[in-house]
């Protein structure tokens, strides 16, 4: 599928249940670098962060992205 500029965004949803090691890291770096460029939007969920996330919408994120990773 070629994305062009009047198609919606491909959605990648990240989920922390960690702090990220290096290769995630990276990933994560080199992904955001290109959604700049490329029809494509990155978020990043931490999971793991003190105050808990809000599960109502991280389950309404992951049911909204094209593809989800769990690290």
């Amino acid at each position: 599928m070629n994305a062009t500029s009047t198609s919606s965004p491909r959605s990648v949803l990240h989920l922390l249940t960690a702090p990220p090691d290096a290769f995630t890291r990276g990933l994560l770096e080199r992904q955001s670098r290109l959604a700049k460029v490329q029809n494509l939007k990155v978020e990043i969920v931490d999971l793991d962060r003190a105050a808990g996330p809000d599960y109502h919408r991280v389950l309404e994120q992951i049911f909204m992205a094209d593809s989800v990773s769990t690290w």
